[in-house]
């Protein structure tokens, strides 16, 4: 029986290595692929390439309204990494206090 990356196995989940954020405003959905130890890869849509400390990640629209909508899709990215960063920042904070 094979098992899929994403899945729950035992209690645990394996992670696959993409988060995905939607943009209410541009009614877009952002694909953030952790490239660290992968292989560049050829991005058919817009992305951008970010770094949470020494994590490296490609966000890159998977649906985009924003140039329907009359946002810039940089801009959109920019906002979508904000809100990824914070998530990371939380969850760095929430596990050093649940460590000590």
């Amino acid at each position: 029986m094979s098992q899929k990356a994403d899945s729950l196995l035992d209690g645990y989940y394996i992670e696959d290595e993409r988060t995905w954020v939607y943009h209410l405003k541009s009614e877009s959905l952002i694909e953030f692929l952790y490239m660290n130890g992968r292989e560049p890869q050829n991005f058919t849509s817009r992305h951008k390439d970010f770094v949470y400390k020494t994590e490296n990640y490609t966000g890159f629209f998977v649906i985009s309204n924003a140039k329907n909508l009359g946002q810039d899709e940089d801009m959109v990215l920019d906002r979508a990494w904000e809100f990824l960063k914070a998530k990371f920042n939380w969850e760095d904070t929430y596990f050093e206090l649940e460590i000590e």
